[in-house]
């Protein structure tokens, strides 16, 4: 019987071979020449550490939000997609009037606000995080010397920022998701 532990780690070797391989066709391409070489190899390496850094920063904000417990389940999702705004509730039905009306909706619009502050307050931390801010700070200046230097090549550099994306994806799910 394979265990989880097993199953990691053969989907980690598998992120791993096609990591390599595309390495490998990215090292095939100094064979074309060298501003091809260094168009593919630096912009799928910024696309995958971006990638990489940003779901390690969405892994731990969760991680943290779970350990504080403000993620909290109020409602049964199969309710809250049936009914989102309660329309249906089993309480007792009276006529609200014109006033009240006005009331619940000025209630409502504060409760949202504090929601979204509290939101972005508790995801401010992997917006911000060392490891998001330093692989995006690397491909803007990655562009920039290549652009400089004369040597960008957007129609290598583009489709390789894709392939670095997907390759990071691939590899990041397989590490950071549970």
């Amino acid at each position: 019987m394979i265990t989880k532990k097993k199953m990691t780690k053969m989907t980690i070797q598998k992120g791993t071979k096609a990591v390599i391989a595309t390495e490998l066709i990215i090292l095939a391409t100094t064979l074309v020449s060298v501003n091809v070489f260094l168009n593919a190899e630096l912009s799928f390496l910024s696309a995958f550490l971006i990638i990489l850094g940003s779901m390690f920063s969405y892994k731990k904000t969760i991680a943290n939000r779970l350990k504080d417990r403000s993620i909290t389940q109020t409602k049964d999702d199969y309710e809250k997609l049936n009914d989102p705004f309660e329309l249906y509730d089993e309480e007792d039905e009276r006529e609200i009037d014109q006033v009240d009306i006005k009331n619940i909706i000025k209630e409502e619009k504060k409760r949202l606000k504090a929601d979204n502050y509290n939101n972005l307050k508790l995801s401010a931390g992997a917006s911000f995080s060392i490891f998001r801010i330093v692989p995006y700070i690397f491909l803007v200046i990655v562009f920039i010397l290549l652009s400089h230097s004369h040597r960008l090549i957007l129609e290598i550099f583009l489709p390789f920022l894709a392939v670095g994306v997907a390759i990071g994806y691939v590899n990041a799910k397989d590490i950071f998701i549970d």
